[in-house]
């Protein structure tokens, strides 16, 4: 009798264990997702790419940029600006530079460049685009990649990109 009360126990934990609730990551990726395309601008470099927006479980979103173009060992900087391309925009956000040895920058995006919060929601209807350079200095002017995002038409005409008002 000991031994069934023992094994009836042991279920009993066992059972418990079993159904207790995994722990969300707030960090993983919910599924939901929107990719806008990033036009070429600089016709002499030759790049193109894409730039995709992951929901977060806490409501942050993973900004992924992904070129194809030549590759090379130095950073191009990355920013998301108000308003559309054609516009000359305030930078929204400085974004993590993109590796041109792999063509790829990450970016976990939960604010703007003036303090406030933003999340996955606001982002895919921000009025707003993403413009990489070449570099600072001198190559600030040379746009190799840029893109509309949220609520602008994803459009695209290398003769109306606007230089950044701000960086």
């Amino acid at each position: 009798m000991k031994k069934y009360h023992i094994l009836v126990l042991a279920f009993g934990l066992l059972a418990i264990v079993a159904c207790k609730d995994e722990e969300i990551d707030p960090a993983a990726l919910t599924g939901k997702s929107v990719t806008y395309s990033l036009f070429t601008g600089a016709q002499d470099w030759g790049y193109q790419g894409e730039a995709t927006f992951a929901e977060r479980n806490d409501g942050n979103t993973l900004l992924t940029i992904e070129l194809t173009g030549p590759s090379g060992t130095t950073q191009f900087p990355a920013h998301l600006h108000y308003g559309a391309y054609s516009l000359e925009a305030d930078m929204a956000a400085m974004l993590t530079p993109v590796d041109a040895a792999t063509g790829k920058s990450e970016t976990l995006l939960k604010q703007l460049a003036n303090g406030d919060e933003i999340s996955y929601a606001e982002l895919i209807n921000f009025d707003g685009h993403i413009k990489v350079h070449l570099g600072d200095g001198d190559n600030k002017s040379v746009i190799l990649v840029y893109g509309n995002i949220g609520s602008n038409p994803a459009t695209a005409n290398a003769a109306n990109i606007a230089n950044c008002a701000s960086w």
